[in-house]
């Protein structure tokens, strides 16, 4: 499978608030796994409050790419639980993984 991401900013329409911020831009990471015929799609947002940044993870998805990249796009359940053993206490990054790769299962 071939791993890519990037980076997005998701203007609001209107300002988002709740008690600790406001914000009219959500940045958010946009990842896709393809196996050369099909591409799957997934997202992680980054978030304040658990310390999420866009920085990291790319960074960690990166640190991972050769294991993502040579497991067989078969079996997502599989691929998470490899993954989620590499990626300890880091679900935005594996949440979008886990999307991705059941999107494209699904195609």
């Amino acid at each position: 499978m071939q791993l890519n991401f990037h980076p997005f900013d998701l203007q609001y329409r209107h300002v988002f608030a709740i008690s600790r911020e406001s914000r009219t831009v959500q940045r958010t990471l946009v990842v896709s796994l393809s196996d050369g015929q099909h591409t799957g799609y997934g997202e992680a947002t980054a978030n304040t409050y658990y310390g999420t940044t866009i920085d990291g993870m790319m960074a960690d998805l990166e640190a991972i790419r050769p294991h993502i990249e040579s497991a067989s796009p078969d079996d997502p359940a599989a691929l998470w639980a490899q993954l989620h053993a590499l990626l300890p206490g880091n679900p935005f990054p594996l949440a979008a993984l886990d999307e991705a790769a059941w999107d494209l299962h699904a195609r």
